[in-house]
């Protein structure tokens, strides 16, 4: 066999690997509820044959992409305090994580300054 079928065997191989990793992370989440803690985390990973730091480095590199993009990702936004203050208590309906609803919160400001009074306005 040459190099090339070798090389591209192996990334196949990675890219099977990488999914089922994956996989298997969004199950742990699906079959948890917060606060998720390292142990059952390890000890899930580890049920399915996977290995724990390769998995808790995927879950970084999947958090990290989605706190990076959304509307408001790499951009200055002009805000106001109250106004990203009711954004984030509202977001915290759907997430626990601070970091999470200021993020989901500010993108939502990004396409409208006054995106939060409106909804409170609305009695929604």
């Amino acid at each position: 066999m040459n190099i090339k079928k070798i090389q591209k065997l192996q990334r196949a191989y990675k890219a099977l690997k990488d999914e089922g990793i994956q996989r298997t992370i969004l199950n742990f989440f699906k079959r948890h509820t917060p606060p998720y803690t390292d142990a059952a985390f390890h000890k899930f990973i580890s049920a399915a044959g996977h290995d724990v730091h390769e998995a808790e480095s995927m879950v970084y590199d999947m958090l990290g992409s989605l706190l990076a993009g959304g509307v408001s990702a790499g951009r200055e936004i002009d805000y106001d305090r109250r106004e990203l203050a009711l954004g984030m208590e509202a977001e915290k309906e759907h997430t626990d994580n601070e970091v999470i609803a200021r993020k989901i919160a500010l993108d939502h400001l990004a396409e409208d300054p006054k995106y939060y009074s409106k909804l409170k306005r609305a009695g929604l």
